[in-house]
């Protein structure tokens, strides 16, 4: 086989397996390495993005046959297109019954981080986001990351506002006015009372149709309607927004211009919500600052204005604390808790969530103290993992921990389970509804 068809089988085998495992991180990698001794080929440095084939060098230290060796283990995987987990355990381990243990689970689509043990977690982020650009050209990403609506945008054409707009023409309507400059130094922007009743009274449908078109609409055009409308809204709406807005965005890199729209006519306050918010900004800014190093300018605006510090926050500590201010019988104080836990969830992704925050940490915990905190937790992971992969095992097997731990709890714990953990949905609609009631 000659140099060519050595070249053009290893780019076949990249193409192959990046469609078919998509962000499966370590794969790509694998392949990368063992191409590398074609890094001479001017069409190969075309394809391959340049930083990615940096990092390789940098992190891959085992020698050429051990990486070949690993790359054919690779490409025999089973399929994993049909969601279907594969356990970390033997298939002659069984599962104690009530026993939560670690699994491979389904990827997140925003996977913040998985193995600790393959890099970093920031780099880790970085070189799953570079991936996902390396064949977009420079101008679309600059668009993608949301750049281009913090340039100074010219005013559309006048139009008048009425007070029958539909909810679209009144986002068409918004999206009109000129969009606020990032470098302008803030200032009140004021509405006529006419648009601001509308908002007022609609605001609930507004954002819905926001929420629902989020991944379709331009960037400027969220980043606008997003900035006045959190104008005339209490911050209790801005931080429904905010979490709405975590959940369903698809693209990582264009949280922080649009949590700095809902954000510019406020201040993050110092709530455990709050708190909790400007953790996931913080660590989002230290990864944006990594991948876009010539935007700079940007991320040191958007720092200033809305408070923030780039950090890489270690969220399993910071969950942990919380224990100390939770009180099972202050309801908005466990409603707190699962919301804090669920927009972490959310933001690191559920392997994240289920290895290393329950299996790990909040697991052992729960049954060395029996603490109903640690339940609650777990309940609320749950719910999200239901959510996000209904045949998850590793939904399963925390569901199958808590029917154990009601059926066998006192009837004291017994209600507070009804209480809490069923009004988190855990259980609705699952096996474990009979138990229950």
């Amino acid at each position: 086989m000659n140099y060519k068809e050595n070249y053009e089988e290893a780019l076949e085998k990249i193409s192959h397996l990046e469609d078919k495992l998509e962000e499966k991180d370590i794969l790509i990698d694998s392949l990368i390495a063992q191409i590398k001794k074609y890094k001479q080929s001017d069409n190969l440095k075309k394809k391959i993005d340049t930083q990615s084939n940096k990092r390789v060098k940098e992190e891959y230290t085992e020698d050429e046959t051990e990486t070949i060796q690993s790359l054919e283990k690779t490409v025999s995987i089973p399929d994993i297109s049909s969601n279907k987990i594969i356990p970390n355990i033997n298939d002659d381990d069984e599962l104690e019954a009530g026993e939560i243990r670690k699994e491979n689970t389904v990827d997140s689509s925003h996977s913040r981080q998985t193995s600790k043990s393959i890099m970093s977690k920031e780099m880790r982020y970085v070189d799953k986001q570079l991936k996902l650009e390396k064949e977009i050209s420079k101008e679309t990403t600059v668009k993608m990351t949301g750049l281009k609506a913090l340039q100074k945008c010219p005013r559309k054409k006048e139009i008048c506002f009425k007070s029958n707009y539909s909810f679209e023409e009144f986002i068409d309507f918004i999206d009109s006015q000129i969009v606020p400059y990032i470098f302008d130094e803030k200032k009140k922007i004021r509405l006529n009372k006419t648009l601001k009743n509308y908002i007022e009274i609609n605001i609930k449908g507004i954002i819905n149709l926001i929420i629902k078109t989020l991944n379709d609409n331009d960037v400027e055009k969220v980043y606008t309607i997003l900035l006045t409308i959190s104008i005339y809204s209490s911050y209790e709406i801005i931080i429904l927004l905010f979490h709405d807005i975590l959940l369903y965005l698809e693209d990582p890199s264009k949280l922080l211009f649009f949590s700095y729209a809902i954000f510019y006519d406020c201040e993050i306050r110092c709530d455990i919500i709050s708190t909790t918010i400007k953790k996931i900004l913080n660590y989002q800014l230290n990864i944006d600052y990594k991948l876009y190093k010539e935007y700079k300018q940007f991320y040191n605006k958007i720092e200033n204005s809305i408070s923030l510090t780039a950090s890489s926050t270690d969220f399993i500590p910071y969950i942990l604390s919380l224990e100390s201010n939770f009180n099972i019988n202050d309801e908005e104080s466990v409603i707190n808790i699962a919301a804090v836990i669920r927009m972490i969830t959310i933001f690191m992704d559920y392997d994240w969530a289920y290895n290393e925050l329950i299996v790990n940490n909040i697991y052992p915990k729960y049954v060395s103290t029996k603490n109903i905190f640690y339940l609650v937790c777990i309940g609320t992971v749950a719910l999200q993992g239901q959510r996000m992969f209904e045949d998850e095992k590793s939904v399963k097997n925390m569901y199958d921990f808590i029917k154990k731990e009601y059926n066998e709890c006192n009837q004291n714990v017994k209600e507070i389970i009804k209480k809490y953990i069923a009004r988190f949905e855990i259980i609705e609609k699952t096996e474990i509804e009979n138990n229950f009631y």
